[in-house]
């Protein structure tokens, strides 16, 4: 993508978040495919930064590209998937340059915030895995609370006019609980007995009131 549309799309997506508030959080989508991780995170870069972005915005080309890759350390270190605890090593394959960067910076500062414009970071495992129980994901905890998805997609190859069918993994709900019940006999039995002392009792008064 030429570095000019990207850096359009980018000012697009950051006005976006910023103003009108559609993204409120940072948003991570695991992905595994075949035993092959990727991961796609929508991330607020700038709470990462040593600088706020009005400061980002102003700074120098070498104080900024060096900030760029403090965070990018940061991202790439601190951005972790295992599988079955296993650690699943990550390679940060799309990260804004320092303009890009200088970009996002500037149009949070103009729209009066120092912080709030998601900016999308890609990663890919280099590793492939064969199988898996459980892939936990962690990202750098300055960003705050995130909102992490996994998707396990499934293909179908469908001639023309075809229908691909999907079962859907839903969550079921734990079984209710139901109150025992008695045999039929002893239902029985108990009315018996109850009928019989009732009668006795009725009879004893009634013979007491002679």
């Amino acid at each position: 993508m030429p570095s000019v549309t990207r850096a359009a799309l980018l000012l697009a997506l950051v006005a976006l978040s910023s103003e009108a508030h559609v993204l409120e959080e940072s948003t991570a989508r695991l992905t595994w495919r075949d035993g092959h991780l990727e991961l796609g995170a929508d991330v607020d870069l700038v709470l990462a930064a040593r600088a706020d972005a009005t400061a980002l915005a102003t700074m120098s080309e070498g104080d900024l590209e060096a900030e760029r890759e403090h965070l990018r350390t940061v991202f790439q270190q601190q951005t972790v998937v295992t599988v079955d605890g296993e650690p699943a090593p990550l390679t940060l394959r799309e990260f804004p340059s320092a303009t890009e960067l200088r970009i996002v910076a500037a149009t949070l500062s103009a729209s009066g915030h120092q912080h709030g414009g998601l900016v999308r970071l890609s990663f890919e495992s280099t590793r492939v895995f064969p199988r898996a129980r459980l892939v936990a994901l962690t990202l750098p905890a300055v960003l705050g609370a995130t909102v992490i998805s996994f998707v396990e997609p499934t293909s179908r190859y469908t001639p023309a006019g075809a229908s691909a069918a999907f079962e859907v993994h839903a969550v079921k709900a734990p079984p209710v609980e139901r109150a025992a019940v008695l045999p039929s006999w002893v239902t029985v039995s108990a009315c018996v007995l109850v009928m019989s002392v009732a009668l006795v009792l009725a009879f004893a008064s009634r013979k007491g009131t002679r």
